[in-house]
């Protein structure tokens, strides 16, 4: 929320993880099992180089049977790089409607996807309403940093390992409605804007740069700072810690609940159930014996939730025998 105040006009080029060690003991990855099965997630940053550095290196390293990513079909594009397929591929997703969920499968050939948006984003846009993380995807774009290159990396990765691609995201336009509903109908926006100013003293806590960069605006009168890649990087990885992410949006969580579980709680839930379904049930059957192996890479605030959510269900958090 806070971190609108910040724009960036450069790519980040540089990466503070050692690629060399083993992926899969990163800080940021998870990993669970059940019977023959284990998920390792990974949490990332999505304007992050380090972790979509961080999530190709895993896939590689792992070589699993399924690569399952925070992306549903009305998304396709981001998870392919410059929206464009260039193989065939084998993709899982899974389709919503009066509360029921199904999983599906299809076969893609190569083809591009067009960026264009869907569901809310499109009737804001018909109203001309401004829509500020459109804005933001696309002024990263235009300057060199591609949001959610992780997925891309991933998805590269696991095509090169003949892994299934899991699109496993609540789909978009269920999302959207419901952040709608909580933000008309559920919300106070005097305790979400509290919560806001809350939310920029503990970045400013975090990342003491903050302070200064905020005085170098206010003594040049600019409404927003131009960041070298040394400060874009020095913001995202400050940040990029499971303590700070839940502290963050734990103050999202308290001022509005009902937007919180909305664009995070309840896709926690699906996620997590997502990849059980598919661990536990499809993979079994295109692999009937061996190790049956998923890497799920998500924002690093639906970590903690899907791991709940995998636990509930007969899942056990478990740390990788080469990283004790």
């Amino acid at each position: 929320i806070a971190a609108r105040t910040y724009a960036s006009t450069t790519t980040i080029s540089s990466s503070s993880s050692d690629t060399k060690a083993a992926a899969i003991c990163d800080p940021t990855i998870e990993s669970y099992q059940k019977g023959s099965n284990k998920i390792h997630i990974i949490g990332t940053a999505h304007v992050s180089s380090v972790s979509a550095q961080l999530a190709g290196a895993a896939v590689k390293e792992i070589k699993p049977a399924a690569v399952f990513i925070e992306l549903d079909p009305q998304r396709i594009n981001r998870a392919f790089r410059n929206g464009r397929i260039t193989q065939a591929v084998n993709i899982v997703f899974f389709a919503e409607s009066k509360g029921q969920v199904t999983m599906r499968m299809a076969k893609l050939y190569p083809q591009d996807f067009e960026k264009k948006s869907k569901g809310l984003f499109q009737v804001l846009e018909k109203m001309r309403i401004q829509n500020p993380i459109q804005e933001m995807y696309e002024g990263l774009e235009a300057q060199g940093i591609t949001p959610g290159e992780e997925f891309v990396t991933a998805v590269e990765e696991g095509l090169q390992n003949n892994s299934i691609i899991i699109l496993g995201d609540r789909p978009m336009d269920i999302t959207l409605k419901r952040i709608a509903k909580a933000l008309f109908f559920d919300t106070d926006l005097k305790k979400l804007a509290e919560a806001d100013e809350i939310i920029t003293n503990k970045m400013k806590d975090r990342v003491p740069e903050l302070q200064e960069w905020e005085r170098q605006m206010n003594e040049s009168g600019q409404q927003t700072k131009e960041l070298s890649p040394e400060e874009f990087s020095i913001f995202v990885e400050r940040l990029k810690t499971k303590e700070t992410t839940m502290a963050l949006m734990n103050e999202v969580k308290k001022a509005a609940p009902a937007l919180y579980e909305a664009l995070v709680g309840e896709r926690d839930v699906f996620m997590g159930r997502a990849m059980d379904s598919t661990a536990s049930a499809l993979l079994p059957s295109l692999i009937p014996s061996g190790l049956r192996t998923m890497v799920s890479v998500v924002g690093l605030g639906h970590v903690e939730g899907i791991g709940r959510e995998l636990i509930s269900m007969g899942w056990s958090k478990f740390t990788p025998a080469n990283c004790r």
